[in-house]
């Protein structure tokens, strides 16, 4: 399997290929400040930031945005809600990882 960038590349090219992505504007607020929260708290190097940052990226570059106006409480963790929020604005019939 091949790794760095040109894995990054074919992981999300085979993603787009199989499935359509979507993203809602609060997932993509979580995209932005968690990188930043984990190098923060130490949990990652700068550089793993950095590749995680661009891996997110290149996902959503690709991804529709939808705009969820129903707010969901199923989850556990409440803030899991926004994710199947994301889904049922998107219609969509399965939830991957």
């Amino acid at each position: 399997m091949p790794s760095g960038r040109s894995g990054e590349r074919l992981t999300v090219g085979k993603a787009f290929r199989e499935a359509d992505i979507y993203v809602s504007p609060t997932l993509l607020q979580e995209y932005r400040e968690t990188p930043v929260k984990l190098e923060e708290q130490r949990k990652i190097a700068h550089q793993q930031m950095q590749a995680l940052i661009a891996g997110i990226a290149a996902v959503v570059s690709h991804a529709r945005i939808v705009y969820p106006t129903e707010k969901l409480s199923l989850c556990r963790d409440s803030k899991d809600d926004m994710i199947l929020e994301c889904c049922h604005a998107a219609k969509a019939k399965i939830l991957g990882k």
